[in-house]
């Protein structure tokens, strides 16, 4: 999709990098069985801990609103000091900064749970997974496809691009800042993208990329053998239902739907990392929005059915 609404304001972050903005929440740990090419096989228990990251930004923009999460403690600020120049180079700075940190939260065992203002943030998210080794399959939640370059897009907003980016798809620029080599298209399972452009569209049809209309038949498509990397722009849920996002649309997945399915998502498969476009703070004065969409990564974060019952018995 192209999104018509771009973010103007440039003013510069306040410097603060990456700064702990309280206690890493208790979760469960991460354990890897390597072969020759990297980690092949993940599983989780109870002990494993979550490193929630935080980047207040849209690409090179502050977000109004959005650093106020980090307020409730266990998020690392990522708000790193960008040069003058363009917005390609700008949004290069951030997403340096957030694969160094989820790559670092991965070589320590630890779930990384990214929030952002938009979903460029996978780029880091899978260079600093790869560095550590991981390689896992790509499960995209959205109500649009991300699958514009510069030569199908309408609008030329550079967060309609990321998912075709990531395959090596159009400029190369932010993927290249990351550090990352483009990923396979058979490894992408996208969900939903009931928002397509024309020319988007038809290049999504001509891909690998598999793509399902039912949020549980995406997380069924998953192999039970690869591990995955969740990313979810919260606009999937239906909009008249989550109202309070930069582009709500009509139609998709119902709140309830989303919960379950991320729940058997997390009982199913083995989660290597989380990343979620966030809602509109400007929007959401009551704070309800918030409150559920940081509730799908606890959710996430959390044990399995499993661990909670060995957890208690012990």
């Amino acid at each position: 999709m192209s999104h018509p609404r771009q973010v103007e304001h440039r003013d510069r972050l306040d410097g603060r990098w990456l700064r702990m903005a309280g206690s890493l929440s208790l979760v469960r740990r991460l354990e890897r069985t390597f072969d020759g090419a990297g980690v092949t096989g993940l599983r989780h228990d109870a002990r494993m801990t979550s490193c929630r990251i935080l980047t207040p930004t849209l690409l090179d923009a502050p977000v109004p609103g959005l650093d106020r999460v980090a307020e409730r403690g266990g998020w690392l600020l990522n708000a790193p000091p960008l040069p003058a120049g363009d917005q390609m180079a700008r949004t290069g700075r951030v997403l340096t900064a957030l694969a160094a940190q989820v790559e670092a939260a991965a070589r320590k065992g630890q779930l990384p749970i990214a929030l952002g203002g938009d979903c460029c943030q996978s780029i880091a998210v899978l260079a600093g997974l790869a560095r550590a080794g991981v390689q896992p399959m790509l499960l995209w939640l959205d109500a649009h496809g991300d699958f514009n370059t510069h030569e199908t897009t309408v609008s030329g907003f550079i967060g309609g691009m990321p998912l075709a980016m990531l395959v090596g798809r159009g400029r190369q620029d932010l993927v290249e800042a990351a550090g990352l080599e483009p990923i396979p298209e058979r490894d992408v399972v996208l969900c939903d993208a009931r928002n397509l452009d024309l020319k988007e569209a038809v290049a999504l049809r001509a891909s690998a990329i598999t793509h399902l209309a039912s949020i549980d038949d995406a997380v069924a498509a998953l192999p039970a053998d690869r591990p995955v990397y969740v990313h979810i722009d919260v606009d999937v849920v239906n909009g008249g239902e989550l109202k309070k996002t930069l582009y709500p649309e009509p139609g998709g997945p119902s709140g309830a739907d989303v919960r379950r399915a991320l729940v058997h998502l997390r009982e199913t498969r083995d989660v290597a990392a989380v990343s979620m476009t966030a809602w509109s703070p400007t929007l959401d004065a009551d704070g309800q929005a918030a409150e559920f969409c940081l509730g799908l990564l606890d959710l996430l974060a959390a044990p399995r059915a499993g661990d909670r019952a060995v957890r208690g018995a012990s």
